[in-house]
């Protein structure tokens, strides 16, 4: 079964993880996934999503939403303004996509934004 997310810690305390998209799937159809490897991970406190997969570089690529150790508090999901997010955060997004434009085939980026982010 094709994974349709990744996860890794944060460079920043500001967010305890982030959670990059790799396809166009939404992300509420996989947050019973998601809430299990964060809690393998032994993660609490707010969560990134980078959507950059599921909704392009757009005002809705990153939302926030706070996990308190076994789910996620929809309450808390908000969207995230690129200026909001610590230089570092944004710097590991970038590098986390960057040479992976073949593995996003299936996201809503178009075939030159693939190409640009593998040249990357």
């Amino acid at each position: 079964m094709k994974k349709h997310f990744d996860i890794r810690k944060s460079p920043s305390d500001q967010f305890q993880a982030i959670c990059f998209s790799l396809d166009s799937v939404r992300p509420d159809q996989y947050f019973e996934k998601l809430e299990g490897d964060l809690r393998k991970m032994a993660v609490e406190g707010e969560i990134l999503l980078d959507l950059l997969a599921c909704n392009g570089s757009t005002s809705r690529r990153f939302f926030s939403v706070r996990f308190d150790g076994a789910a996620l508090d929809m309450r808390s999901f908000k969207v995230k303004s690129t200026s909001t997010i610590k230089e570092e955060i944004v710097e590991c997004c970038t590098s986390f996509y960057s040479g992976k434009g073949r593995l996003l085939r299936d996201s809503v980026l178009s075939a030159a934004s693939r190409r640009q982010l593998t040249a990357a």
